[in-house]
């Protein structure tokens, strides 16, 4: 289980943001993981999977190389739920970075996954220009796309866009309520309420969808996950914010391994830009 939220605005007032992205990361807390980094040869910030076979994969990354097509971008990579998993298939945490490595558009690189089979996946780009910002959403199962271009508030998790997850519904409305006032606080505020989101832990229940597609519905439904049980949930908190001048600040927060699963330590990983 993973989710995203993303806030978009082309030509914000000055003391507004041009994009704002906000992500959590659910994983088995033996899962093996690099925190977030500055890869300087390539210029790309994120965490990467060091799982064996999936080693390099990335969930939620971004690359600072500019082009003439595009001054930024992000990638971020969803599970689909209820999708029978195939062992065999190439990793998906691999369509992040190698994204992120080209100097293709979204559109362009698209066209390259039909070559490769994986389990089900959303997968999301940003890619934000001078004059504008957009934001593509990708699922193979079907292989679809949609487009979301200029201002836009929006969010994704583990299911499909025409049937999102009520954790999804609920938080992209109070994530709304932050953005709506972002521009009244201080940066330091900013992230802290943006980490006070991605650390909420109420249960969005009835959700059908949900309990459709996983027996696990009941300690999935919240934005924050916690399943001590099998030693699963939320581990990584990863927050990326672009002002009105093009400063980049990309902050992670992750449970160091080996995780505790009952009293967890979180470290912080701060990255500064300028675009």
């Amino acid at each position: 289980m993973c989710l995203i939220f993303i806030y978009t605005d082309p030509s914000p007032p000055k003391n507004g943001y041009r994009m704002v992205a906000v992500s959590n990361r659910d994983e088995f807390y033996s899962r093996p993981a690099k925190r977030a980094f500055h890869c300087k040869e390539n210029n790309l910030v994120g965490g990467q999977d060091l799982e064996k076979g999936r080693e390099g994969g990335m969930w939620f990354g971004i690359s600072l190389k500019q082009t003439d097509a595009f001054q930024f971008r992000l990638g971020c990579v969803l599970n689909l739920l209820g999708d029978d998993l195939q062992t065999d298939l190439e990793g998906r945490g691999a369509v992040v970075p190698n994204f992120l490595k080209t100097d293709l558009t979204s559109d362009e690189y698209l066209e390259t996954l039909k070559e490769h089979q994986y389990n089900a996946y959303n997968f999301i780009t940003i890619e934000l220009k001078r004059d504008c910002v957009i934001t593509s959403h990708h699922t193979n199962k079907p292989f679809s796309c949609e487009k979301f271009e200029g201002k836009q508030v929006l969010g994704f998790g583990n299911s499909t866009t025409s049937v999102p997850l009520q954790k999804v519904v609920n938080g992209r409305a109070k994530f709304k309520e932050i953005i709506r006032s972002c521009g009244n606080v201080t940066k330091h505020e900013l992230i802290k309420q943006l980490t006070q989101l991605l650390k909420h832990q109420e249960k969005y229940l009835p959700d059908p969808e949900l309990a459709r597609r996983t027996p696990w519905f009941n300690d999935l439904a919240s934005i924050y996950v916690r399943k001590l049980d099998v030693e699963y949930g939320t581990r990584t908190h990863s927050i990326l914010l672009i002002d009105y001048d093009w400063n980049v600040d990309f902050v992670e927060l992750a449970m160091e391994e080996p995780i505790d699963a009952n009293q967890p330590t979180w470290k912080t990983f701060n990255f500064n830009a300028r675009l």
